[in-house]
């Protein structure tokens, strides 16, 4: 197990070397299978039959592996996430399309039972226009007759009472 060498004060510029608190020996392996610095003494005894390299070669694996974890990020992730915004602005764009569709679709449906609404309302309108004329005219003709027999009595009355009075003056 590794542990701090307590000699050095902290902020000091020595290097900070880990010890064995088992052996007392500088910590400078890791053991793979457990996931743990060990020292030499470790990995003869408690650790014998585990994989265990040098921190220098393990930190070599450690630079190798996050390199080829990085570069396949870079050159197969991103690609993939990029290929994924790409194919669903695509298919963002084909669902806007296809609901702009189906509102022009509606809106013309719409606008098509309004028209057809508006014209029976115009029929309507006329045909009510129409009897209203023809009942005015039918009015207007018995009104004319009323007038002609008015004007008829007056022009009668007028020649029976006030003609004969009238003197003449030619």
């Amino acid at each position: 197990m590794a542990v701090c060498n307590s000699k050095y004060p902290v902020g000091s510029p020595q290097e900070h070397i880990q010890m064995c608190e088992n052996h007392g020996l500088p910590i400078d392996l890791v053991c793979e299978d457990c996931h743990i610095f060990i020292c030499s003494t470790c990995a003869k005894t408690d650790h014998s039959g585990h994989n265990w390299v040098t921190q220098g070669v393990a930190a070599s694996q450690r630079r190798k592996g996050l390199l080829k974890f990085l570069r396949d990020i870079k050159e197969v992730q991103l690609p993939k996430v990029d290929e994924r915004i790409i194919k669903k602005k695509a298919e963002n764009e084909r669902t806007c399309e296809s609901q702009m569709k189906n509102v022009e679709k509606h809106f013309n449906e719409i606008i098509a039972k309004l028209t057809d609404i508006r014209d029976r309302k115009e029929e309507v309108l006329k045909s009510n226009l129409r009897k209203k004329n023809e009942h005015l005219a039918i009015e207007k003709s018995r009104m004319d007759k009323e007038k002609k027999q008015l004007i008829e009595m007056v022009k009668y009355t007028w020649r029976r009472t006030v003609e004969p009075y009238l003197i003449r003056t030619s």
